[in-house]
């Protein structure tokens, strides 16, 4: 699979994380140069135990995109853009999916404040 490099969301996505407001565009344009890593699939799946996800679109989801993954306090790997990919990669039965970590650094970069 061909890794897509490029991808951006609706001018106005934000994603929350930790009770904060984050701009996905500014996530995505932070970590344009950030190493993409495989990511185990099954690290992730716990979060979308109570997700209700369009179907629509986990169909169309791209898994070339590279996920956004950061950790929680507790440790574990939280996507902080690309639950439908996620939830796409678990339909199909895939292992692993491309990812890019953001560390705290980079969180507040986006960090929207009101």
């Amino acid at each position: 699979m061909k890794l897509r490099q490029i991808y951006h969301e609706e001018p106005t996505s934000t994603v929350t994380h930790d009770g904060n407001e984050y701009s996905v565009n500014k996530l995505l344009t932070a970590t344009k140069y950030t190493k993409v890593r495989p990511t185990l699939v099954s690290d992730l799946k716990w979060i979308l135990q109570d997700d209700n996800l369009d179907q629509s679109r986990v169909s169309r989801a791209d898994l070339s995109a590279p996920i956004l993954i950061t950790k929680m306090s507790d440790g574990r790997l939280v996507v902080i853009d690309g639950a439908h990919r996620l939830q796409k990669a678990i339909q199909d039965n895939v292992v692993s999916l491309p990812a890019k970590f953001i560390n705290d650094t980079v969180l507040r970069s986006a960090l929207i404040t009101k």
